[in-house]
C-alpha cells in the first residue's frame, strides 16, 4: 500500500502477524471523517486478484473493523475509494488493507498498514462493522483452494 503511507519497514510479504509486526510510525495520514480515504496499492505480483478488504481499528492494530470489500479484481486494480465513516471516533487509528490472493500456490495472507489520525467525526463511540477476518498466519485458520474454481477469498468470506 502506497496510499496512505505503510508503515515504515513494512513489505509487500505473505504477513505473518497482524501489520507485520511493524510497530507505529511516527507520521501518521490526517483524515476527515465522512470523506473518502484515496487507497493506491502497489506490487508486481497480483496473483490472479482475489478480493481485498480495507478496515480500521481503534486498539493499535489488535482488532479490526472492515470500512470497505472489493471485488476479486483487487489487487489486480490498484487505486480505491475507501469511505471513512462520519461517526468515526476523532483520534489515532490503524487502517490496513488485507488480500488473499487467488493463485499463490500456499495459503498466504497479505496485509499493510497505515497509521492514521481521524478528525471532524465524534468523540467516543466507535463503528460498526463485520471484523476482519485473518486466515493463513500462525495460529490461524487456513483457507486455500487448489484449483481457482474452489478460491474463497476475504470478499467471499465477508459477505
Amino acid at each position: 500500500m502506497t496510499s496512505p503511507p505503510s508503515r515504515p519497514g513494512t513489505t509487500n510479504s505473505p504477513a505473518q502477524s497482524l501489520c507485520q509486526g511493524v510497530p507505529a510510525g511516527s507520521s501518521p495520514t490526517t483524515v476527515q471523517a465522512g470523506s473518502p480515504l484515496q487507497v493506491s496499492i502497489s506490487g508486481e505480483a497480483v496473483h490472479g486478484g482475489g478480493g481485498c478488504l480495507f478496515s480500521i481499528s481503534y486498539d493499535g492494530g489488535n482488532s479490526f473493523t472492515v470500512l470497505s470489500v472489493t471485488d476479486k479484481q483487487c489487487p489486480i486494480q490498484r487505486s480505491f475509494s475507501v469511505q471513512i465513516p462520519a461517526n468515526a471516533p476523532n483520534g489515532k487509528a490503524v487502517f490496513a488493507w488485507s488480500w488473499i490472493p487467488v493463485l499463490s500456490g500456499q495459503p498466504e495472507y497479505y496485509m499493510n498498514c497505515a497509521d492514521i489520525v481521524i478528525s471532524g467525526g465524534s468523540t467516543g463511540g466507535s463503528i460498526a462493522g463485520p471484523s476482519m477476518p485473518i486466515y493463513n498466519m500462525p495460529g490461524a485458520p487456513t483457507v486455500y483452494a487448489v484449483e481457482t474454481k474452489n478460491f474463497i477469498g476475504l470478499s467471499d468470506i465477508i459477505k
